[in-house]
């Protein structure tokens, strides 16, 4: 986490990406526009077969495809008109007045339809797609103090993750197995950001200076190890500087970082500028390497250090860029306006590159992204009126672990790829989210939780 910055700087840790497993960026997608040869097939067979609900209702889905929302609200009224009792039309139209604006009715409609039982799992699955839920998703008890920033050990047995459990924030150990917590750090610092090495014995974390219970209201951090069977802290990092987001390199011989420390300016502190570094643990030597004059955040090395996920605010926004480490090269894969975001942060990598996973921001809100090798287009993995962050891979690539403030308190959940979201849980999900809309203003107050948080 980080201290309170600007809210372009509250993503300082990272997302997005259409990387190839050799670090380059996929061809964009293309999408089914408003004149293509099969949109305008569509049209002509509703004209020539207006009483077949199911072709419309494709057409309904191609004008999704195309961004045509207003096209595809128009087309979801008929359907639904014409056949007020099925299920699968008004959910149909509940989704296409979300995406026009109309959340209310939108999630009206959806709720009622997936209120039937009968409604067919492959409907749900689609559904969830077309709504940013596709997925199962479970939290992970960790108690009931607030925790944070999981990140998952290499053989997948293990869960390090933050707690502010006994007041402060400290590092735990979490068995997925049998349920065992325990805990590796107990001093009066705040220690977060836990990291596990390839061998699985060793985390990296962050020690902030000035302690605080509140997620992302942090002083100045230094970056230390912990052996996972307990034992004695040790210092890798210490600077005058701001130093944090440690990730162990493949061979666990080095730990790359952010930090300030060469921005000498004198400026205040949350002005300053970051950019991401590489320590030898044994050596002791640092090498810098982005040298800016934005913010770079957020490392995720992968193809055995080769290969670097970052965060830059080039722009005024963040973006993802990708770095050639050996020949100190970087370009840009993807903008948060490329992928209709605001900001994009936090981005988890397979050591393959074949899959990213991604915080991006959208009107206040932040929620878990997913890229896979081949596609440009992010797939939206949660749509909770919530602070959704740090997501990051398991070793098999096919759960991501994240933390969020859905319920109130930070806790941390995983997302398992392997298995659609069902019936029951989605339709949990948007009962809570239109009992916030009717409500009123408790979306707002995750909104501001966002604005605080800063995830670097």
């Amino acid at each position: 986490m980080g201290r309170v910055r600007m809210i372009s700087k509250v993503l300082a840790v990272g997302v997005v990406g259409a990387l190839l497993t050799a670090g380059c960026a996929g061809k964009r997608a293309t999408k089914v526009g408003a004149e293509s040869a099969d949109l305008r097939n569509l049209k002509k067979q509703v004209q020539e077969a207006p009483q077949n609900t199911e072709l419309r209702l494709k057409l309904v889905l191609a004008y999704l495809e195309a961004d045509s929302n207003s096209a595809a609200l128009r087309e979801a009224e008929r359907v639904y008109k014409s056949d007020s009792t099925s299920s699968v039309a008004q959910a149909f139209l509940g989704v296409c007045q979300l995406k026009n604006g109309q959340e209310k009715s939108g999630l009206e409609h959806v709720v009622a339809a997936l209120s039937d039982p009968n409604l067919p799992a492959e409907r749900v699955a689609q559904l969830g797609s077309l709504l940013g839920h596709p997925f199962h998703i479970e939290a992970i008890a960790t108690g009931r103090a607030s925790a944070a920033f999981p990140y998952p050990s290499p053989d997948g047995n293990k869960l390090a993750f933050q707690s502010v459990e006994n007041g402060t924030w400290d590092i735990y150990v979490l068995d997925l197995n049998t349920g065992e917590k325990r805990r590796l750090t107990t001093s009066d610092d705040a220690e977060e950001n836990p990291a596990f090495s390839p061998n699985g014995k060793v985390i990296a974390y962050t020690k902030a200076r000035t302690a605080s219970a509140e997620v992302g209201q942090l002083g100045q951090r230094d970056i230390y190890l912990v052996a996972v069977d307990g034992g004695s802290q040790v210092a890798a990092v210490v600077d005058s500087a701001d130093d944090w987001y440690p990730r162990f390199s493949h061979d666990g011989k080095s730990l790359f970082f952010v930090s300030e420390r060469d921005d000498r300016r004198a400026v205040p502190p949350s002005e300053k500028l970051s950019d991401i570094y590489l320590l030898n643990l044994a050596k002791k030597t640092v090498t810098r390497l982005t040298n800016n004059d934005y913010d770079d955040n957020a490392p995720a090395p992968y193809r055995q250090d080769r290969m670097l996920l970052y965060t830059a605010n080039k722009g005024g926004h963040y973006d993802l860029f990708v770095m050639d480490v050996r020949k100190m090269e970087s370009r840009p894969v993807l903008t948060a306006a490329e992928a209709g975001l605001d900001d994009i942060g936090s981005p988890g990598v397979t050591q393959d590159g074949s899959k990213i996973t991604f915080v991006g921001t959208r009107d206040g809100n932040y929620d878990i992204y997913l890229l896979k090798q081949g596609s440009a287009i992010p797939q939206r993995l949660t749509r909770a009126p919530a602070v959704d962050h740090a997501p990051v891979f398991d070793g098999s690539g096919e759960r991501i672990f994240f933390h969020s403030n859905r319920t109130g308190n930070f806790a941390i959940y995983v997302i398992d790829l392997r298995q659609k979201v069902g019936r029951e849980e989605l339709l949990s999900v948007l009962q809570e989210e239109l009992a916030s809309v009717k409500e009123g203003g408790v979306i707002e107050k995750f909104r501001e939780a966002g604005r605080r948080y800063v995830g670097g």
